[in-house]
């Protein structure tokens, strides 16, 4: 499979002399995601190319950014034991030279396990890419382990400070993944992490007012399968009234701290209205 860049000179490529590529061509090379590169080694490509036009992107995009995703793509395919090499990017202006070689290249690979004859299932109402990772590992009956932090990972890790952290609960208001939730009961604040829905966009780390969180962009194999885990949890204090749930304990102390009240005024911060 060759993606070309719509800006590329369709009457000076190559394709029609080489066997065995079939060209797609898109309007841009940033919208192919690593999901749509998996899918065609599932469906039987044993190699993908990304063609770019060096300068014409009418988009004005960084080629870091696409290029990024090649890189992760050939990580991934590492763990999975298949050559990296089977995918690669070259620029219009090489394309000529370069189509061929790499097509012969391909042919001296023994094909990979993947036949479009068993393409993978994704089972509904899960995250796309991470469940046709597992799947794909699954079905190439490899043990895939360690981390992917090269590239452009569509991953992120989130590790908090707990010593900052308040529990107000922010955060996770902006996640628009689910990969943050905040289990916030009467009795305790409690913040939930799931990576496999984590796509690294740290627009909670932007939102946080005490700046206590961090986003690494990684894959993690052992943190896809639907695992969470709580990364911050305090109990509510109650009204000294009435008993109510009137803020986490966190942040009691934290407004107590910064006002430096003592005494009745600070017994106040601890009822509610």
């Amino acid at each position: 499979i060759a993606i070309v860049c719509q800006s590329v000179d369709a009457k000076a490529n190559p394709f029609g002399q080489t066997p065995n590529v079939l060209p797609v061509e898109v309007p841009c090379l940033g919208m192919v995601s690593p999901r749509l590169m998996l899918r065609a080694f599932d469906l039987g490509a044993q190699g993908f190319l990304m063609i770019s036009s060096k300068d014409k992107c009418r988009f004005k995009l960084d080629c870091t950014d696409w290029k990024g995703t090649v890189q992760f793509v050939q990580r991934l395919l590492e763990k999975w034991a298949i050559e990296p090499e089977r995918v690669a990017a070259f620029d219009e202006g090489i394309l000529s030279r370069e189509l061929p070689r790499f097509n012969q290249m391909i042919t001296t690979l023994a094909p990979t396990s993947l036949t479009p004859s068993q393409s993978t299932s994704i089972p509904e109402k899960s995250v796309a890419l991470p469940a046709m990772i597992l799947a794909m590992t699954e079905k190439l009956g490899v043990h895939a382990i360690g981390n992917i932090a090269a590239g452009n990972v569509p991953f992120g890790k989130l590790t908090l400070d707990a010593s900052k952290c308040t529990g107000c609960g922010v955060c996770a208001t902006v996640c628009t993944t689910g990969a943050l939730s905040n289990l916030s009961a009467t009795g305790s604040c409690k913040l939930v992490f799931r990576q496999e829905a984590c796509i690294g966009c740290a627009q909670c780390v932007e939102t946080c007012p005490e700046k206590c969180l961090h986003v690494t962009k990684v894959l993690q194999f052992d943190k896809l399968n639907h695992q969470t885990e709580t990364i911050f949890e305090v109990e509510f204090v109650r009204c000294r009234s009435c008993g109510a749930p009137v803020a986490p304990k966190a942040m009691i102390d934290a407004v107590r701290s910064r006002l430096g009240t003592t005494g009745e005024a600070a017994s106040r911060l601890e009822m509610c209205p």
